[in-house]
């Protein structure tokens, strides 16, 4: 017995470790292959026509919201038989309604196998209460309590049953959708600042050119302007030099008048030149 509770312990060990270090992320799901699962390794004891088993099994949730989860659950009684209790398993499927965070009642059909009923199986109803305790994000405990109904042949028999788990969430918590959530929100818009970021880029380099395209314009026209200049200063300094200023001084504006028909000064006329 010490061996088999041993290799039980080894085997939920050996389950947490690798619940800690899951793999949750599927690129084809929104928040990964195991989104919002638990499971549970029990022990249970179960007590029917005044006598005592006890058994093992395991089950799966899914959550559905945040209240309620869908239940998947197999379990054997009878490991250690006490009192002649009859050996049989139970498979069964249902849902589980969390009223708080850490108290829940279900409902569960399903069906049952027993070498020693009349039909050796049959179907099974359970309806129950449970509590849970949490260590952490990825484990806890749960204990709770039902009422198993067993079709033996055509009488129904009635199965009382406690059991205590150990639970392992290989999936995501709601903590971490949040945290994923917040993480790819991020990721979204850090893509989408650099892709402004690019564009500004751009803008900011297509107005460098064109400024730079003005800046070269300018100085063209700039040079243009001074060789211009230059080019009047000659002109000013040719004939400056060509000019004779005394003649412009001393003989100020005056009329000269020809005859009528003729390009010849009349002697008048000839004296104002002189």
């Amino acid at each position: 017995m010490k061996r088999i509770f041993l290799s039980l312990a080894l085997a939920l060990l050996a389950v947490s470790v690798s619940a800690q270090n899951r793999y949750y992320y599927d690129r084809s799901r929104k928040y990964g292959l195991f989104s919002n699962c638990y499971i549970s390794p029990f022990a249970q004891a179960s007590f029917m026509n005044g006598k005592t088993a006890v058994g093992a099994g395991g089950m799966a949730l899914k959550q559905l919201d945040d209240y309620v989860r869908f239940r998947m659950e197999a379990s054997v009684n009878g490991i250690k038989p006490v009192d002649g209790f009859d050996r049989n398993g139970t498979a069964m499927a249902g849902l589980q309604f969390n009223f708080v965070e850490w108290a829940y009642v279900f409902a569960e059909a399903g069906a049952v196998i027993n070498p020693s009923m009349a039909q050796k199986a049959g179907l099974a109803a359970s309806g129950g209460v449970g509590l849970t305790c949490n260590f952490g994000k990825y484990s806890g405990l749960l204990a709770e309590g039902g009422y198993v109904a067993l079709q033996n042949g055509a009488r129904v028999d009635n199965m009382f049953q406690a059991r205590i788990g150990y639970i392992i969430r290989p999936g995501i918590t709601k903590r971490d959708r949040v945290d994923i959530d917040i993480t790819r929100h991020n990721a979204e818009r850090l893509g989408n600042l650099t892709e402004e970021n690019k564009l500004l880029k751009s803008d900011l380099k297509r107005q460098q050119e064109a400024n730079d395209t003005l800046i070269a314009t300018l100085n063209k026209a700039s040079a243009l302007f001074a060789a211009m200049e230059k080019r009047l200063d000659e002109c000013n300094d040719q004939v400056a030099k060509t000019t004779q200023p005394g003649l412009v001084a001393s003989n100020p504006i005056f009329q000269i008048f020809f005859e009528y028909a003729s390009a010849e000064l009349s002697p008048i006329e000839a004296a104002k030149v002189e």
